[in-house]
């Protein structure tokens, strides 16, 4: 699949969006996961660090609950179709069901033996499949509060589960890159794909369930590692990243071996002031004492000036390696400079905000004959660090987005 490079350039300008409406500090901690009401998509829940679920006025951005029941952060979270109840998963290895009228547990579901990643109800919401760190899928019977499958993973932790809208599948995306789908009748294993690998993660996967789309019952997977080189058409941009990701640590390396060797050189200067001061004083000591003979004190001076002779030689090679690195430190400055200069040649100006932490990115897709053509049409910003959770808000007109980062603060956004 190949894309024109004037197709694939158009593809970095794009606009810039701040958010319409921000929380600064929505938790004292890194928030992981935020979701929306279907049901009343004015309302939504964000899930922290600080051990809380805390629920949100979208109308006001205003805290309007708070719950407290997991003893460690909250990684997952989910309505139910009635927005009666919330699904939270926690790396307390527990799942909990709150009832909202009550602001308490309704049921708290225990069968994980290591953390809990992700949880989520199925379509009509009678079962709920949870994975984590303990290398299991769980399918949990929401009406009796215990588990109806377990099925053990060959691989160490499962990241992501996701239901298919008919009912009849389930994917997971797990460690090493692998994803599988599973049928619901009896749950098991129909397809398995990604090729393992210790580098690889398969953090989310999602099904187009579109009954319009030409993409419909494809699973779209997102990896940690190894983006750029599995799609083609974005070979021409990877390797520019890849480069400057090379400089940089070529650069942090020489800085920090340049740092390593100031250090030692001035260490180096202070040994030998100290030596020259007791060398002044064994001095003094052996003319004041007469019963010495001068062959110990020509031994103790000599031996002095030698230890004296070499540490000069040593500080001098050190300077001639700091000079060195020095010269390195500043030819890098000057290939990392040109290199910027050719990204701003190529028309690459908004490359910052793919590897940069706090950005977000929006992209619209279309199929064309023999391709298919990805369209960035946005970039959002404003926070700090990276972004944990982004939600589509239900509107019939508008395109509306809530995001969450570890920053702790909460973001909406009209695109």
């Amino acid at each position: 699949m190949i894309v024109d490079d004037q197709k694939l350039q158009s593809n970095w300008y794009n606009r810039q969006i701040h958010p319409q409406n921000k929380i600064v500090k929505a938790h004292l901690n890194s928030i992981e996961t935020l979701s929306v009401n279907i049901a009343n998509p004015t309302q939504f829940a964000t899930g922290s660090h600080d051990h809380l679920v805390k629920l949100w006025d979208l109308n006001t951005f205003k805290n309007t609950s708070t719950l407290q029941g997991h003893k460690e952060g909250i990684w997952s979270t989910q309505y139910s179709l009635d927005g009666k109840q919330l699904l939270t998963a926690s790396p307390d290895k527990s799942l909990i069901i709150w009832d909202l009228s009550k602001g308490k547990p309704a049921s708290v579901l225990k069968e994980h033996h290591n953390k809990v990643y992700f949880c989520q109800y199925n379509e009509d919401n009678k079962l709920i499949a949870s994975g984590g760190e303990d290398s299991r899928l769980i399918i949990w019977d929401t009406r009796k509060g215990t588990p109806l499958k377990i099925i053990q993973s060959e691989n160490k932790i499962i990241y992501n589960i996701k239901w298919s809208r008919c009912g009849n599948y389930l994917v997971t995306s797990e460690y090493g890159g692998v994803s599988k789908i599973f049928e619901t009748r009896n749950f098991s294993q129909i397809a398995s794909f990604g090729k393992f690998s210790e580098d690889e993660r398969a953090w989310c996967c999602d099904i187009d369930f579109r009954e319009t789309s030409k993409h419909k019952n494809k699973i779209f997977v997102g990896y940690e590692v190894h983006f750029f080189k599995q799609k083609n058409s974005l070979n021409s941009k990877p390797n520019l990243i890849k480069s400057q990701e090379q400089f940089k640590c070529q650069l942090s390396l020489h800085k920090k071996n340049l740092q390593n060797l100031t250090m030692n050189s001035q260490l180096i200067w202070t040994l030998l002031n100290v030596l020259t001061q007791m060398v002044k004083k064994s001095l003094q000591s052996l003319h004041a004492e007469q019963n010495l003979i001068n062959i110990q004190i020509n031994f103790i001076v000599f031996n002095c000036f030698s230890i004296l002779l070499f540490l000069n030689k040593f500080n001098e090679f050190i300077q001639n390696q700091i000079f060195y690195f020095q010269s390195k430190y500043q030819d890098l400055r000057k290939r990392l400079n040109l290199f910027f200069d050719k990204l701003q040649l190529n028309g690459i100006f908004q490359i910052q905000n793919l590897i940069q932490d706090g950005s977000a990115r929006i992209w619209e897709s279309y199929r064309r004959p023999q391709e298919y053509s990805p369209k960035a049409i946005g970039t959002l910003l404003e926070h700090d660090e990276n972004v944990s959770s982004i939600q589509f808000v239900p509107h019939a007109s508008k395109t509306l987005l809530l995001t969450s980062s570890y920053d702790c603060s909460v973001n909406f956004y009209q695109i």
